[in-house]
């Protein structure tokens, strides 16, 4: 049972079902701006629960919107930039998350804003962090998550992918303007990294390459290279997820690995 102020308000679950009713319910968000009132924010009370649930829920959200959208990609200049702001959005909360349990997990605070920021919106050094701090040797899976950690490091696709959501979320959200004042980038545009990704991937694939060699057979087979694009970034995610969900991340995270299900299409 959660209490608040010396309150009994239910338990976790009645609570979560109460938030969930929606803005028709006077009751349940009557009982939600009384958590979030709370001024101390301590690991494992009410609110923080609250918002540790609320910030997975938005990654997951995020990411799952950005797979729709890089799914259904028919021109890269002109839909690239509205898959990595999602993607890279989504990429970077989730590896925050990540990193910020396992603090948690390792019997610390919970990383000071100074961290954080240290960190930045880089998608790649994050990542790199946040898989050093995994134990993977420990959970219920030990064996499974080695291996499907192994094969994302493989993924050349992907790794080209991570890259670009770097470059993008570090400088490139504001690359075209920035180059309409006095400081533009000198970097490759975000963009173009994009189109270089895609680029990359179709050469990779001496079907796709062939059938994608003519005007026509580009229109028909962008279907299948977003859906390569796609598989990778989702097989990132549901590796991530994997630790969450066995316990290589610790017992917090574990019990929050269902708010990171991405959103079913």
């Amino acid at each position: 049972m959660i209490e608040v102020a010396g309150e009994t308000l239910g338990t976790a679950a009645e609570i979560a079902e109460h938030i969930g009713q929606g803005v028709t319910e006077a009751g349940g968000h009557a009982l939600y701006a009384r958590i979030m009132a709370q001024e101390v924010v301590l690991p494992g009370s009410p609110r923080w629960n609250i918002l540790l649930g609320n910030e997975a829920n938005d990654a997951a959200a995020l990411f799952s919107h950005g797979l729709r959208v890089t799914r259904d990609i028919r021109t890269d200049y002109s839909d690239a930039a509205a898959a990595m702001s999602l993607l890279a959005l989504g990429a970077e909360k989730l590896l925050k998350l990540t990193i910020g349990l396992a603090y948690l997990d390792r019997g610390e605070s919970w990383p000071s804003l100074k961290r954080m920021m240290q960190i930045g919106h880089r998608i790649v050094p994050a990542d790199v962090e946040a898989r050093s701090m995994l134990d993977l040797t420990r959970g219920t899976a030990p064996g499974h998550l080695q291996e499907i950690f192994a094969r994302i490091d493989g993924d050349a696709v992907l790794a080209s992918i991570l890259n670009t959501l770097d470059r993008f979320a570090d400088k490139g959200r504001f690359y075209f303007l920035d180059s309409l004042g006095e400081s533009p980038q000198e970097e490759t545009a975000p963009h173009f990294m994009w189109m270089g990704m895609t680029s990359a991937t179709i050469e990779s694939d001496p079907e796709l390459l062939s059938k994608m060699s003519t005007p026509q057979g580009w229109q028909q087979g962008r279907p299948r290279l977003n859906r390569v694009i796609v598989a990778s970034l989702e097989d990132w995610w549901e590796t991530y997820r994997a630790a969450w969900t066995t316990g290589a991340n610790g017992t917090v995270a574990q019990s929050l690995s269902a708010a990171v299900h991405l959103l079913s299409r």
